[in-house]
């Protein structure tokens, strides 16, 4: 099962990750992996996506030794 979590912050506040993950495409569901390592997203409008650019493809970037997150 997946744990979702309740109640949520009604002061939940949305960040801006850098140019390596916020673009001008449209970047969707963010997941970050249990070390926070890693994110997961998914992305549509991106020439590089499988097949074209309006398809939703999952990217996924890795936290830098820096506190940035790869390209």
């Amino acid at each position: 099962p997946i744990n979702l979590v309740k109640n949520l912050p009604a002061n939940l506040k949305i960040e801006n990750l850098g140019s390596a993950i916020n673009t001008k495409y449209y970047e969707y569901i963010p997941v970050i992996s249990p070390d926070g390592k890693t994110l997961w997203f998914s992305r549509k409008g991106d020439p590089l996506n499988v097949g074209n650019s309006q398809r939703q493809d999952i990217w996924y970037s890795t936290l830098q030794a820096d506190g940035t997150w790869s390209k």
